[in-house]
C-alpha cells in the first residue's frame, strides 16, 4: 500500500466522514505532502488539507511495546467522494 498502512477504524473516524475528513494510520517517516499524493494516487481525489498526529506506543509488558505510528486526518474536496479503485 505504500506509506498509508489502513484506515483508522473508530467511533470518532466514522462520525468524522460524515464530516468530509477521513482518517488514515500512516508511516513515522511520511510527511502531509507524501499522504496528500498518495491518497490522490489511491482514491482519485482532491485533497484539500491533511492533519498529522503522531501515536507514541504504549509500553505493555517491561521490553514489549505497541508500535508507534501517524495518524493523518484528511480533508477532501466536496464534490469527490472515495471508493478504492481495486
Amino acid at each position: 500500500m505504500g506509506i498509508i498502512k489502513r484506515p483508522a477504524l473508530t467511533e470518532k473516524s466514522q462520525a468524522m466522514q460524515e464530516k468530509g475528513k477521513y482518517v488514515f494510520v500512516v508511516e513515522l517517516t511520511a510527511n502531509k505532502i507524501e499522504i496528500a499524493k498518495e491518497v490522490k494516487k489511491m482514491y482519485g481525489v482532491e485533497v484539500k488539507d491533511v492533519q498529522t498526529m503522531r501515536q507514541i506506543g504504549k509500553k505493555k509488558i517491561q521490553k514489549y511495546t505497541d508500535e508507534s505510528y501517524f495518524r493523518a486526518y484528511v480533508n477532501h474536496q466536496e464534490s469527490d467522494c472515495y471508493h478504492s479503485d481495486g
